[in-house]
């Protein structure tokens, strides 16, 4: 269980960049991550590996495919048993019309999904998609964040 008196708070200046609204990149995670964190948002996609994903104290298997996601008001922390690689899409709330901002801040809003292999491919490329618009500093940005959320 993490304390959540003592975890380390990540800031969007830090992690997306000063100016900046996302960040979209590949991580390796091969050695537990310390409970954490951030003033801003972030969806992890599972591409391999299998470990437990703690989120807000309720521990999730991490499997290939699972998507989770953190809001400012959460913490979470990784622990890999296997290498785990994973893209990760960390955003403020300026990517978000404000009806988003109020449904992924619910406290009702699942912070751990699986998704059937259809939904999946999907998601992948829209991610794959992303990293590209967010390379090249595309328009359709905001567009892709919405369809990955929804």
């Amino acid at each position: 269980m993490i304390n959540t008196n003592t975890y380390e708070q990540f800031q969007s200046q830090k992690y997306i960049g000063i100016g900046q609204h996302l960040n979209i990149e590949k991580h390796l995670v091969s050695e537990d991550c310390s409970p954490h964190g951030h003033n801003y948002f972030e969806i992890e996609l599972i591409l391999s590996g299998t470990g437990i994903y703690s989120v807000n104290g309720t521990d999730y298997d991490v499997q290939t495919y699972n998507v989770f996601l953190s809001t400012p008001a959460d913490f979470h922390q990784i622990q890999p048993e296997s290498e785990i690689h994973l893209l990760n899409l960390s955003f403020n709330e300026e990517i978000l019309n404000d009806s988003m901002i109020v449904s992924l801040s619910s406290k009702k809003v699942m912070r751990a999904y699986a998704f059937d292999s259809a939904t999946l491919v999907l998601l992948r490329s829209a991610f794959e998609l992303l990293i590209e618009e967010h390379r090249i500093q595309g328009r359709c940005i905001n567009l892709l964040c919405e369809y990955i959320l929804e």
